[in-house]
């Protein structure tokens, strides 16, 4: 979060003008979110939204109440960080001189922002990250799984989030059905098509 928009936040909180202030802190946490979503996969995102347009001109061009939904979808915010943020953006459009204000914001109520956006966008070092199935479903189709190999494909699926692992287990029994050496529950069940260890 070092960077100039917390350099002009500064000068704007010295000089009480905490509408500015409010609106650079806004603006660092959207580009921190448009990040999360670079960190899971851009390639991924649109296996789960069944949109194959999808992409960085795309994830540019949401609007922040959209990046909302979209990080929340994705498992990189949750439902009580979700509603503080987009309690932040309420805050923000309608107090801060990104639009016409609705009213003022004093010093206390800049902390709040600032305090909620730090804990609900920033201060979550788990990021999650999406399994790419099509490179999934070919690794499955090519070959045998050497042992390292089902253990890395293995370390991706406990690593993304809970609905996407739902999802990949549900359909069709991608992995425990016939290419199977990666079990829904433990990740372990034996193969002999995969299962070259």
């Amino acid at each position: 979060m070092r960077d100039d928009r917390i350099v002009k936040m500064c000068v704007a909180v010295a000089s009480s003008l905490f509408d500015a202030a409010i609106n650079y802190v806004w603006n660092a946490s959207v580009v921190e979110l448009r990040d999360k979503v670079r960190r899971f996969g851009i390639n991924v995102v649109p296996q789960i939204l069944d949109d194959k347009s999808f992409d960085e001109d795309a994830l540019l061009d949401l609007k922040d109440a959209e990046l909302l939904d979209l990080c929340r979808k994705l498992n990189l915010i949750g439902d009580d960080n979700f509603f503080f943020l987009d309690q932040c953006r309420a805050t923000r459009n309608s107090f801060s001189i990104a639009h016409p204000a609705a009213g003022t914001v004093d010093e206390d109520e800049f902390l709040s922002f600032l305090s909620r956006r730090q804990k609900h966008a920033l201060s979550s070092a788990h990021n999650p990250k999406g399994v790419d199935t099509k490179s999934l479903l070919a690794a499955l189709k090519a070959t045998k799984f050497k042992k390292d190999q089902r253990q890395e494909w293995e370390r991706r699926i406990q690593e993304t989030f809970e609905a996407q692992r739902e999802l990949m287990f549900a359909t069709g029994e991608v992995i425990t059905g016939s290419a199977g050496s990666l079990g829904a529950a433990g990740f372990g069940r034996s193969n002999r098509r995969h299962d070259a260890g």
